[in-house]
């Protein structure tokens, strides 16, 4: 008798799959392009969504037992999103498609992703590149916080300016922070 890891026609999930799942599923890539994707089956893909936990059941009332609603947990951010680049290729497609298809769903595929992030991850993004910043220790209300930028004093806005200067350099959407970006 076989170990359970090595029967035949059997491909078990690893970290890097699942994550690119999670990132796929929450970007609003439909699961039969998830599939072609990680190079499995549809069947595979609906098992691991509710096994892991990234899509979870709902119950929605006593007169509906049989009836669920499927909810998100978390909405990636358009940063998380790029990091896959299959992943960011199959959305700009579906984005493209269905503005090029009109109809009263054209625009529905831009709302899937979360476009607004928060300045931990420009912060973290102008990091990757070798940029020395740092966060302010105290944050005071009412006060726009003061960053420093390879030892010099900036703003949020002329951080946030730096960052996406860069990202549009990669051809990229540009960030946008709440309480920064108007």
């Amino acid at each position: 008798m076989l170990h359970s890891q090595e029967k035949i026609g059997k491909n078990f999930w690893n970290e890097v799959d699942k994550n690119r799942l999670e990132v796929a599923y929450q970007a609003g890539i439909s699961l039969k392009e998830i599939s072609t994707l990680l190079g499995r089956t549809y069947q595979s893909i609906n098992k691991a969504l509710d096994r892991s936990k990234i899509r979870e059941k709902a119950k929605v009332g006593i007169f509906f037992r049989c009836r669920t609603s499927r909810t998100k947990i978390h909405k990636k951010t358009l940063y998380e999103v790029q990091q896959d680049p299959d992943i960011w290729l199959l959305l700009q497609k579906r984005v493209q498609y269905s503005m090029r298809k009109g109809g009263s769903n054209s625009r529905r595929n831009l709302h899937k992703v979360d476009l607004w992030t928060h300045m931990d991850i420009v912060l973290e993004f102008l990091r990757s590149r070798g940029f020395d910043v740092r966060k302010p220790l105290v944050h005071v209300e009412n006060i726009e916080p003061v960053y420093f930028l390879n030892g010099k004093p900036s703003t949020g806005l002329s951080i946030l300016l730096l960052a996406n200067r860069l990202r549009i350099l990669d051809h990229k959407q540009p960030f946008l922070v709440s309480g920064v970006t108007q």
